[in-house]
């Protein structure tokens, strides 16, 4: 856990994102060994939200959004949102590099100051660099895992009832994200589901919070990516990956790394390299989380708007599939404001 968690400071300092990790060291404190980390400021994104457990020298979503637009600082507003979107963004990057499957909303602590400077960590990274997960969205499952997966989709099948399983069996297997191999194992691709229903499954067999694939990226890490092509800054990153893990986690982690530096040349393509005023411009945030590819249905159609009541595991479907298709700043309901798209409060209607 120590290894995993230095290679992942190593990667957030070679990436330039420090800035949005906790900054990590091993040693030993009165004899005993362990894994230190700075304090994260802030409160996590929930109660960042919700206004809960702010400290005395922050201000919550709420207070922002009020005191700025009180004063008719809409610019200002778009700067902190920038901000934010901004070191969530950056922090999404950094999870699908590591692969890191823990990102939930107590692992991301926000601060906005009440000079309105932005503040943003992940926290706990321990769950990262894993063999199975050889790319962003693609997975490797086999043994326990794939027994788990297994019995998550017997779980979907009888959502729809014992007369029409066997039917939703076929269509769940069948899946293109779903690639039956000759050693037994699967490989499981979830940017290829047509069945949504097929994120839950996966999120609770291998136990990741998001395959989310990141739909802008800042300027300062795209240009670390490209450093990281090839050359010597490259093999002296991976050298230094590769004494910290197994061979099978290493050899996912070059996966991923390359799908995200050919991602990021996508983007590139696409004019989604953001620096400062693209970030600062609220048409242009706009595009941080509206993404044309997510076109995943919403499940609740087959089963009626009283799903939640009857059908068992119907509500941990759903939510894994938003959690599975979404980055931190939608899945932690940052961007539902009628103005701004990030500040839930009582006053959007006034502000629309």
């Amino acid at each position: 856990m120590a290894q995993l968690n230095m290679a992942t400071q190593k990667t957030a300092d070679v990436l330039g994102l420090g800035d949005v990790m906790t900054k990590t060291s091993v040693g030993k404190f009165n004899g005993q060994y362990g894994i230190f980390m700075d304090k994260a400021p802030g409160t996590d994104t929930a109660d960042f939200v919700d206004g809960k457990n702010i400290p005395e020298d922050s201000l919550g979503a709420h207070d922002v959004m009020v005191e700025l637009m009180e004063e008719e600082q809409e610019g200002e507003l778009a700067k902190v949102q920038g901000q934010l979107l901004r070191k969530c963004s950056r922090i999404d990057w950094l999870d699908s590099i590591t692969g890191q499957g823990d990102r939930h909303f107590g692992n991301v602590m926000i601060k906005v100051g009440k000079d309105f400077k932005v503040d943003v960590k992940a926290i706990d990274n321990d769950s990262c660099y894993p063999a199975f997960r050889v790319g962003i969205t693609k997975y490797v499952v086999r043994g326990q895992q794939l027994e788990q997966f297994k019995e998550k989709l017997q779980e979907v099948e009888l959502l729809y009832g014992e007369k029409n399983r066997e039917a939703q069996r076929k269509r769940l297997e069948s899946d293109p994200g779903i690639t039956k191999n000759e050693d037994g194992s699967y490989t499981i691709d979830s940017s290829k589901f047509k069945a949504p229903e097929l994120n839950y499954c996966l999120m609770h067999s291998v136990g990741v919070h998001s395959s989310y694939v990141p739909n802008v990226i800042d300027e300062e890490l795209y240009n670390r990516l490209q450093a990281l092509k090839d050359g010597p800054q490259r093999e002296e990153y991976l050298a230094d990956l590769k004494k910290r893990m197994s061979q099978e986690a290493f050899e996912a982690a070059v996966m991923r790394l390359d799908e995200a530096i050919s991602r990021a040349d996508e983007l590139k393509a696409r004019n989604r390299v953001y620096g400062e005023a693209e970030w600062n411009d609220h048409e242009k945030q706009k595009e941080v989380y509206r993404d044309p590819a997510e076109k995943a249905p919403y499940i609740g159609r087959e089963f009626g708007t009283d799903a939640n009541e009857k059908l068992p595991c119907y509500k941990d479907v759903d939510d894994s599939r938003k959690k599975m298709a979404q980055g931190i700043y939608k899945r932690h309901e940052l961007n539902k404001s009628a103005t701004y798209n990030w500040f839930l409060t009582e006053f959007e209607a006034q502000f629309a």
